[in-house]
């Protein structure tokens, strides 16, 4: 994070090498050495948005996922969504949130794509269930999204059965 010349990652838990934790480090002047801060435990994906100063990241929880983000002026999380997510990241600007969502019965190759507020209000279904192979990504000036879908080759009438990838833009504009 630019402001708090900090950095966030991800690392193994080191109880339980099956889990991911998200951590937040300050990178202090003239030292090498980084002592990072437990933010969130079990965590399968995460962003920054450097303008809000806001990690927010989607966290394994009993039988579902959690959408949170993490503010770095006050230091806490906050729950914004609750569901079958795959990943989560902020538009460009912060204001939206651009999530993946698994279809109802978890088939976990199948992802639909959702827009909400920042705040985790007004969630919005951008595409039907799609097995996407590849992360949503923000064009950084444009309200525009990329993604790539896995199509198997007998779907496009070819004589081969490898799996080929098709990539989209969809246009995010909600007035």
């Amino acid at each position: 994070m630019k402001e708090n010349n900090a950095v966030a990652f991800i690392a193994y838990d080191p109880a339980n090498e099956e889990k991911t934790n998200l951590y937040y480090a300050e990178i202090k002047t003239g030292t090498l050495e980084l002592i990072p801060n437990l933010l969130a435990e079990n965590v399968t994906n995460f962003d920054v948005n450097d303008i809000n100063n806001q990690i927010i990241f989607v966290e394994n929880a009993m039988n579902n996922q959690n959408i949170s983000i993490w503010t770095a002026e006050t230091a806490t999380s906050k729950i914004v969504a609750t569901g079958n997510f795959g990943t989560g990241s902020f538009t460009p600007n912060g204001e939206k949130i651009i999530f993946t969502k698994y279809s109802p019965s978890f088939n976990s190759q199948y992802q639909s794509i959702w827009i909400m507020n920042s705040d985790g209000e007004n969630p919005l279904q951008i595409t039907a269930p799609l097995k996407l192979n590849s992360r949503v990504m923000c064009h950084p000036f444009k309200p525009n999204l990329y993604f790539s879908v896995e199509k198997n080759a007998a779907d496009i009438i070819s004589g081969n059965d490898s799996i080929l990838s098709q990539t989209y833009q969809v246009n995010y504009t909600i007035e």
